[in-house]
């Protein structure tokens, strides 16, 4: 989880989201009878569309990104701090290994907030 730069989408991504939009749009009107009137608004538009969602894939990639990987390291985070704390539970644990655990319970918490603010930094520089 070190590298928490927001990622730009490649060119490939964009263009491949872009381009599957239009061709919806292309493909919608071609299943239209020629008679319908919004037929030619929609092969007129369907440039238009693929530059619109490129630019919304392009905008919302890197948060969506961001947040999935957010929600993971809070699920290991909570997976790990329940097996920690089952472990302090333990009456053979003696005191000293107790206390590392603490410790360790306390660092984990506080990596989330460390990671947090590095993706704000990387943000913000960007």
């Amino acid at each position: 989880m070190e590298n928490v730069r927001p990622q730009v989408s490649s060119a490939n991504t964009d263009s491949i989201a872009g381009a599957g939009g239009g061709m919806l749009l292309v493909k919608l009107a071609q299943n239209l009878s020629d008679e319908n009137e919004f037929k030619s608004w929609l092969l007129i538009l369907a440039p238009a569309f693929t530059l619109f969602v490129r630019y919304i894939w392009n905008f919302f990639s890197p948060e969506v990104s961001f947040s999935i990987k957010m929600f993971r390291l809070h699920k290991a985070r909570r997976r790990m701090i329940v097996q920690f704390e089952v472990l302090l539970r333990d009456p053979t644990l003696s005191e000293k290994s107790k206390s590392i655990l603490r410790e360790k319970i306390e660092e984990a918490k506080l990596a989330t907030v460390d990671v947090v603010s590095k993706y704000y930094k990387a943000t913000v520089e960007s």
